[in-house]
């Protein structure tokens, strides 16, 4: 099976970043879904522009914070909602410290459960990245926004 990548730069219009009084800041998503062997790995990165689009304002893994502060002044808030969604549940779904029993541990810091092993596989939390398959729906969902095929057989059953 051959590697691909497929990457869409959404565009949600401007805003008026850090309570400037004109929208001058250009938001963007930019969405990579990459096939890999028998993985498919899925990432989002958000991007706030300067006024005169040289630099970003802010980017990164900003998605939620982004939207939580500017939803109102995005062109497109469900459709950035969505993808939000999508960034929540499967961004860099091939780097969990967990094994899929302890995807709770997630969002607590890692220094409470660094020794945590897991009953049922015996996995040591934090021990190595651990891939989890994209749910089916949401894998349909990101190849119709990527308009791509969808990528069946891999990667995409819990």
């Amino acid at each position: 099976m051959t590697n691909k990548e497929y990457k869409k730069t959404f565009n949600f219009g401007k805003i008026a970043y850090n309570g400037q009084k004109a929208k001058t800041n250009l938001v963007e998503l930019e969405i990579t879904l990459k096939k890999e062997e028998k993985k498919v790995i899925f990432s989002v990165m958000s991007g706030v522009w300067n006024a005169s689009h040289t630099d970003y304002l802010t980017c990164e893994q900003v998605v939620d914070d982004v939207y939580k502060v500017f939803a109102s002044q995005l062109n497109d808030p469900s459709l950035y909602k969505k993808i939000m969604g999508l960034w929540e549940r499967n961004h860099l779904n091939d780097m969990h410290a967990g094994c899929i029993h302890q995807r709770k541990f997630e969002s607590e810091p890692y220094k409470k459960h660094e020794k945590a092993y897991c009953n049922k596989c015996k996995y040591k939390y934090g021990s190595a990245w651990k891939y989890q398959e994209i749910d089916k729906k949401d894998l349909q969902v990101i190849c119709k926004l990527l308009d791509v095929p969808v990528i069946e057989g891999i990667g995409i059953t819990r």
